[in-house]
């Protein structure tokens, strides 16, 4: 696949890209096609030097029943701006695949990140999703986040249908399984290449599409539940690995934890969104009057402990 990239852009940056286009590409389809997905395809990110990562990822996408592409990506030589090597390769993979996908023609590219942990009712639920998202405007749809670590816990979220809701904010953490529309392909492709250019502001994946939509004035759509949560295994984008991610280069914890986190994560996939949506809410007004009462300070005449 030839690059062209638009407008002009850092020598060593087409260099880069040229070089990591090189990495693998693998095309299937997953066993047992969902018939409706007509037009549907995810986008495996992976890298060459994490099989173990590999192997699970092309197991999880196997079973979804839509048609896949895998990238196996090489790392960068450096961070070339971003905020470390591991970023630098995040963010190239994803504009890899979305690049992939224009080109490809496809409806929907469904990015999904190599430690995306997809419950086992999503299959029986995609037919539903790709209904509901076809009676609303849309650009992206976060089929899976990280609910408790957003910007978009502190706000409100309202279903638009009977398993997609509408968050008040715009950040969202968690670009592991995001489904992103053909219609924004060109506009999210180009916001990705501005920030290659000299001077560009070099984020992760997650901050630039949560940009785009911020500035696109694009909806913040997610589903509920949740359908895909990111697995226990070593963070490869952090500068200073916390005990965590040690714990988990530990195959032995690794292989009790996943299990474990999948069958807890498929069981809450089974509440009733409506459930999810109230508790998400009660959430958010419990928080605000923490914050207020925090704030407020102790009652006039109270005694504020010593």
């Amino acid at each position: 696949m030839e690059f062209a990239p638009v407008g002009p852009v850092d020598a060593c940056f087409v260099a880069d890209v040229r070089g990591f286009v090189g990495s693998r590409y693998t095309d299937a389809v997953s066993f047992d096609r969902v018939d409706p997905a007509q037009g549907w395809k995810c986008y495996g990110l992976t890298t060459v030097d994490r099989p173990d990562r590999t192997r699970r990822l092309r197991k999880e996408l196997d079973r979804l029943g839509i048609p896949y592409s895998l990238l196996e990506a090489e790392r960068p030589a450096d961070a070339f701006g971003f905020l470390n090597v591991g970023t630098h390769g995040c963010f190239l993979s994803h504009l890899e695949c979305l690049r992939r996908a224009r080109a490809d023609g496809v409806d929907v590219a469904v990015l999904v990140e190599d430690d995306a942990v997809v419950v086992r009712r999503f299959r029986r639920r995609l037919a539903r999703i790709i209904d509901e998202l076809a009676t609303v405007e849309w650009s992206m749809c976060y089929l899976g986040y990280l609910a408790t670590s957003s910007p978009i816990r502190r706000s409100p979220v309202r279903l638009v249908s009977d398993h997609i809701a509408r968050a008040d904010g715009w950040e969202v953490t968690g670009s592991h399984f995001v489904a992103v529309r053909a219609t924004a392909l060109d506009s999210i492709i180009e916001n990705f290449e501005e920030r290659l250019r000299p001077g560009g502001h070099r984020i992760s994946p997650d901050g630039v599409l949560n940009e785009w939509r911020r500035d696109s004035a694009s909806p913040t759509l997610i589903c509920l539940p949740n359908l895909a949560r990111q697995g226990p295994s070593p963070s490869g984008t952090t500068t200073r690995p916390g005990l965590r991610s040690r714990l988990l280069e530990v195959d032995a914890i690794r292989s009790v934890a996943w299990p474990v986190k999948r069958l807890m994560w498929d069981a809450a996939s089974s509440l009733p969104p409506r459930c999810c949506e109230q508790l998400w809410n009660r959430r958010v007004r419990d928080r605000r009057t923490d914050e207020h009462s925090v704030s407020a300070g102790p009652s006039p005449g109270v005694t504020p402990p010593s």
